[in-house]
């Protein structure tokens, strides 16, 4: 049986934290390794670096990042989620 990464908790975590802001560049994934991957997006604000996954719909596992100021008042925010299994989506 193959277990999926489920990355879904973004919206759920970046949505109190949002407010009059959207995002600029949707989230992408950097530096894939086996047991860890880079996970970035931009805003048009200030909000919380911070992903919510799991292998399964409840999630369960918070990732805390960074955030650096892109063009304009634009925020890059960066996650990196480490701990996973190879070979897993």
């Amino acid at each position: 049986m193959r277990t999926h990464l489920l990355l879904g908790g973004l919206w759920l975590l970046a949505s109190p934290f949002l407010g009059a802001q959207s995002l600029t560049v949707a989230p992408y994934l950097q530096d894939a390794e086996p047991n860890s991957i880079r996970l970035m997006w931009e805003t048009s604000s200030a909000s919380a670096s911070q992903v919510e996954w799991g292998a399964s719909p409840a999630l369960g596992s918070l990732a805390q990042g960074s955030s650096q100021t892109g063009s304009g008042s634009s925020l890059i925010h960066e996650v990196l989620l480490s701990g996973l299994e190879p070979a897993t989506r």
